[in-house]
């Protein structure tokens, strides 16, 4: 039986797949994993869906303990002044977030001489700003 194993710690030979869910599916309907493991190994319905959420509650929890530190910054203007001065490491962004105030993000990079290294959109605000105490 194939058992997602995020954090490494479940004994015996691992195989690898692209952590996306496409790919698990796809890996689980062409049986990559049987050949993988040189034997038959059966992944269970939904295995692509698992470990979206897995890595999803794995994301928020990082994202939890960051913010408990006092490393993340919510609100936008006070995110735009982040970006700005270049100290965003990362851009968290709402599915249900407007493209308008993206832009004006990415915007704010380039003026302030910075790089947003990294975008993401995750969940809708609502949603993901309850599970790590942000504030919207």
């Amino acid at each position: 039986m194939v058992t997602p194993d995020l954090r490494q710690r479940l004994p015996g030979r691992g195989v690898w797949v692209t952590a996306r869910r496409a790919e698990v599916d796809l890996a689980a309907k062409k049986d990559a994993f049987s050949r993988g493991f040189r034997r038959k190994a059966a992944a269970p319905a939904g295995l692509g869906e698992m470990v979206e959420r897995l890595m999803r509650a794995d994301a928020l929890a990082a994202l939890s303990f960051a913010n408990k530190a006092g490393a993340v910054t919510a609100g936008f203007a006070k995110v735009e002044a982040e970006v700005f001065a270049g100290r965003a490491a990362a851009l968290i962004r709402a599915l249900d977030a407007g493209a308008d105030g993206a832009r004006k993000l990415a915007a704010a990079a380039r003026r302030g001489g910075g790089r947003l290294r990294r975008s993401f959109r995750c969940s809708n605000r609502a949603n993901s700003t309850w599970r790590w105490g942000g504030r919207m």
